[in-house]
């Protein structure tokens, strides 16, 4: 049995060997890192860079790049046996432009980061497309000044500062200012106009820094009031607020003929709106007419715009054309329309020709300068009455016809070729002899010169893709992606009520776009409208039908996310590991979505129970991936999303990154799962404690003190 002495030996030797392993630990948690991150030189953005952590040899590093806006990545390494360690930062690192820092630390230490290293991303050279022009309004009155801002961008979307630009006029009257030497940190400088004549005129800006002329034109136009001031050709501005629109057409359509309609921005007196510069739509009690896409009044319209062999109605009889402003819905106007089953008309036995007089001179009624889908033209106008009417396409006669009794004249013209023609019709007196044949004698009028554009193929849709396929869930996103011509800068996708822009991507004839699934249990068809570079126009119906079998999981707050994901890349597989959420909610398996980048999560998988892991496989090879995970409840809720983590399919050293997800905190310290270290400050303590403490004993047994039996009298 110990006696009290050797129970205080003991109890001293514990409590040295806790005081002096306590220090150790505190230091290991709290020191900072001597791992550190090599400096390099500032580069522009869509650059990668390699960059060298020197830190203890053959260990595991974890390198913190976090950008002057708050952002943060984790990129994970090993140093090799002579400590050191390269690892690269990929151009959609650095997209962003600004400041940044780098910091290391060893992953098994359990330190904090080490010293930062600094540098800085520049913008990239001004993109032409990218780059933006706004007015204030298309329209505005002599004595008033337009508002032009110009938002100068890099390849990536970052705003570019202290680039001159210049704003360049077709118009020689309009004065160009601005209070800017430059553009501001913003990329925006703003252009202020004036004009002492009224006129339409289209704007050009270039950036004097790069050399670099922007793609967007914008044009404006100065008008007067209704005094008339300035001369006859002046653009006067007479009318009060917009009221309606009017619908003209000057031919009596037939049935699956196209057929030309002008239309007409009016006030409550029926006066031309000039400065309309809203969009309209248009509608008809036909279901199966085809009818323009919606249109947005430019300022050169002026308020009226011709919509050329643009309306075709498949149904006879009495029927309506209407046309609605999008923004205001109670602003409409109608034209009632007799359809024609046939062209032509049945005179009988009882016809009689009534007398026709005609007033004015000779008019080129259609076609007007544009594009054409169809092979053919109606040359259709009016004159006297006993004349003939020759078209010519590029000077070389097309048809002639003897100008009909009611003075006017149609000459069809078809099988025309694709391609740019100028159309003139001259109205003429022939030689005696066969129509086809005879001279022309005299020359009494020409027209003016029409410039048409042929193009009868229409675009095509190669294919359709979306990712991922299906089921879908309401309020994921999906990505369309569509194969045709290249250069269609209208085309849309119509999906639930919506028109979604196509956005041509970096490949020519590949057009991508993002879809959001309604929030509701049915199915949604997918409408595609291609328009190419010339106006044709096709609508591709039902080409996908979107199938939402369940409505978007319920977010819980109690719910917590999982922590400390870690990535890890075998050939096309990534494995992703993670520690298990503490709480007391029962979690039925775990979500993981991913895609090729952070905003494109496309893709998702489910674990089969609760284990905190699960393999990705068969992904593209070479590739990046973006990867995060939810936890799922037993009644189907689930978390906020982990911190975002990415991983390279086939890369002999995988690459983790994490990126918060905004608007996430910024990311904690991952910890590891604790290990059992084979050596430490800890056992040496213990070792040197054990030596002493059995040095000590053996010296007191020598001299017989442990050796001594004590009973109470001893006491």
């Amino acid at each position: 049995m110990a006696t009290w002495p050797q129970f205080r030996i003991l109890i001293v030797s514990m409590l040295a060997t806790l005081l002096l392993s306590l220090p150790f630990s505190m230091a290991e948690s709290s020191a900072a890192s001597s791992a550190r991150v090599e400096a390099f030189s500032d580069l522009s953005v869509g650059l990668s860079q390699e960059i060298y952590v020197d830190g203890v040899p053959n260990q595991f590093v974890e390198v913190l790049l976090e950008s002057s806006e708050g952002k943060r990545l984790l990129i994970n390494g090993k140093t090799d046996e002579k400590g050191r360690a390269s690892l690269v930062l990929s151009p959609s690192h650095l997209s962003e432009a600004g400041g940044y820092t780098l910091q290391a630390r060893h992953v098994d230490a359990k330190e904090s980061f080490g010293v930062a290293t600094s540098f800085e991303v520049r913008p990239g050279q001004a993109s032409s497309s990218l780059s933006e022009v706004f007015a204030s309004s298309n329209v505005a009155r002599l004595g008033e000044t337009l508002e032009v801002n110009v938002l100068l961008r890099d390849s990536f979307g970052n705003p570019l500062e202290g680039h001159v630009l210049s704003l360049e006029s077709d118009f020689d009257s309009v004065l160009a200012k601005s209070v800017q030497s430059a553009t501001n940190e913003n990329g925006v400088m703003t252009f202020m106009l004036e004009s002492q004549e009224a006129g339409l005129f289209e704007v050009m800006i270039e950036d004097k820094s790069s050399g670099t002329v922007l793609d967007e034109r914008v044009k404006l136009a100065f008008v007067t009031d209704s005094d008339g001031r300035g001369g006859d050709d002046d653009l006067i501005l007479t009318a009060g607020p917009l009221a309606g629109f009017e619908i003209e057409s000057n031919v009596a359509p037939i049935m699956g003929t196209p057929f030309t309609v002008n239309v007409k921005a009016i006030d409550e007196l029926g006066e031309t709106v000039s400065d309309y510069t809203g969009t309209i739509r248009f509608s008809s009690t036909d279901p199966e007419a085809t009818l323009p896409n919606d249109y947005t009044f430019r300022a050169e319209d002026l308020g009226e715009h011709e919509f050329s062999l643009a309306v075709t109605f498949l149904s006879p009889g009495e029927q309506l054309l209407l046309v609605t402003d999008t923004d205001e819905f109670t602003i409409t106007g109608q034209i009632d329309v007799n359809i024609q089953e046939e062209a032509g008309v049945d005179t009988g036995d009882n016809f009689v020709v009534d007398d026709f007089t005609r007033e004015g001179d000779f008019t080129l009624d259609s076609p007007v300068s544009g594009s054409y889908s169809l092979g053919s033209l109606d040359i259709e106008g009016g004159a006297a009455y006993g004349n003939y009417a020759v078209a010519y396409l590029n000077d070389n006669e097309v048809g002639r016809v003897e100008i009909d009794f009611d003075d006017s004249f149609s000459i069809p013209v078809t099988n025309v070729e694709d391609g740019d023609y100028t159309l003139r019709v001259d109205i003429v007196e022939l030689e005696d002899g066969d129509v086809e044949t005879a001279e022309v004698a005299n020359v009494l009028e020409s027209s003016q010169e029409e410039n048409i554009v042929i193009d009868t193929s229409a675009p095509t849709l190669v294919s359709l893709s979306v990712s991922p396929e299906g089921p879908f869930v309401g309020q994921q996103e999906v990505l369309v992606t569509v194969l045709s011509e290249a250069d269609m800068t209208g085309s849309t996708l119509e999906f639930n009520d919506g028109t979604i822009p196509l956005q041509e991507t970096q490949t020519d004839g590949k057009y991508e776009a993002t879809l959001l699934m309604p929030n509701r249990v049915s199915e949604f068809p997918l409408d595609v409208r291609l328009v190419d570079e010339l106006g044709n126009d096709v609508l591709f119906r039902d080409q996908f039908n979107f199938n939402v079998e369940s409505l978007a999981p319920e977010l819980s707050s109690d719910l917590p996310a999982p922590t400390g994901v870690v990535a890890s890349v075998s050939g096309r597989d990534i494995t992703l590991s993670w520690q298990t959420p503490d709480t007391d909610i029962s979690i039925a398996n775990y979500k993981v979505e991913y895609g090729p980048s952070a905003d494109a999560l496309f893709a998702s998988q489910s674990t089969l129970d609760s284990a905190p892991r699960i393999t990705i496989l068969d992904l593209v090879p070479d590739a990046d991936y973006f990867l995060q995970v939810k936890t799922v409840a037993l009644d189907g809720t689930e978390s906020e999303a982990s911190l975002l983590v990415s991983a390279r399919t086939e890369s002999p050293a995988p690459v983790v990154t994490v990126v918060p997800a905004e608007p996430t905190p910024p990311i904690a310290h991952v910890e590891l799962p604790p290990s059992t270290p084979e050596s430490g400050p800890e056992h040496l303590a213990l070792i040197v404690i054990s030596l002493l403490a059995s040095a000590l004993l053996t010296r007191v047994r020598s001299r017989g003190g442990f050796s001594q039996t004590h009973t109470a009298d001893s006491y």
